[in-house]
């Protein structure tokens, strides 16, 4: 092996010559066109795999900090690995599908989002990217070892951590019991990877439980087809999906179309959500 002549220091593996633009003071990358920043790279992955590592997400290469170099060479990492390990991209600032496609092939699901909080704002605002991406095909797409999937970001159910503050203080989601639930619906849908971000210890209240684990939407997500939206409006998303699976107890074929009113008149925060089973 060749030896490399540097410092030891960060400037050797290019660190400073590329910052996170969402936490530029803390996240950097390598350079991988350096051969130390490409080992560097190597070998914290290789340790990652040695300690039996099944789930790794892969901050600060996707959206606008795009780095196709640094996530072909942790995908080969992956490929060579002893076990599974699904590999995640992030973040989804400014992500683009023709972003995504340069890439789907080298993961299995990247972040397509900005971060998604408890404000119906937020939920909103995904909808009008889902629609980008399933208009692209690129739900189940070819992936690393299988299939790759568009993230719409955690699901902020139940009772979270308050954004802003640096202790862990729990509050209620300030999403409306409605708005849960309709959030978990397009989620499902879209087949978005289904990630809680709430406190796992107190799924009961609030009827948290119930709504991550309802039978229809999980079957959705994991089983349904021809995930696309079928009319656009300003304040109107309307997605549909054929389900081809048995759906709890009974088998059939059905079509399911979601409605969801985006931007509710006289200013009410309560949106519609409509469900067709045909």
């Amino acid at each position: 092996m060749k030896k490399m002549v540097g410092n030891g220091g960060q400037h050797d593996v290019g660190m400073k010559e590329k910052v996170c633009g969402w936490v530029p003071e803390g996240f950097m990358s390598v350079n991988t066109s350096l051969g130390a920043g490409k080992a560097f790279l190597k070998s914290i992955h290789h340790q990652y795999i040695e300690w039996g590592v099944d789930f790794i997400k892969h901050d600060c290469v996707f959206g606008s900090d795009l780095s196709v170099d640094e996530i072909t060479i942790v995908s080969q990492m992956m490929k060579e690995a002893d076990h599974p390990i699904t590999y995640s991209l992030s973040p989804g600032t400014s992500a683009t599908p023709s972003m995504a496609k340069q890439v789907s092939g080298l993961a299995n699901m990247y972040r397509i989002t900005t971060d998604d909080w408890d404000s119906w704002r937020d939920v909103a605002s995904h909808l009008n990217i889902t629609r980008n991406f399933a208009d692209a095909e690129m739900i189940g797409g070819s992936g690393l070892l299988g299939k790759s999937w568009p993230d719409l970001d955690m699901l902020p159910l139940g009772w979270l951590t308050d954004l802003g503050k640096l202790a862990f203080d729990y509050i209620a989601s300030r999403l409306t019991l409605d708005e849960q639930r309709t959030q978990m619906t397009p989620w499902s849908m879209a087949k978005s990877p289904l990630m809680f971000g709430g406190e796992v210890r107190k799924l009961d209240e609030n009827a948290t439980f119930d709504i991550i684990t309802n039978p229809t939407l999980l079957e959705i997500n994991h089983f349904s087809s021809n995930n696309s939206e079928v009319s656009r409006h300003v304040s109107l998303f309307v997605f549909a999906v054929t389900e081809t699976r048995p759906i709890s107890t009974h088998s059939s074929i059905c079509r399911f179309i979601l409605l969801v009113a985006t931007k509710p008149e006289h200013g009410s925060r309560a949106e519609e959500q409509i469900w067709i089973q045909i």
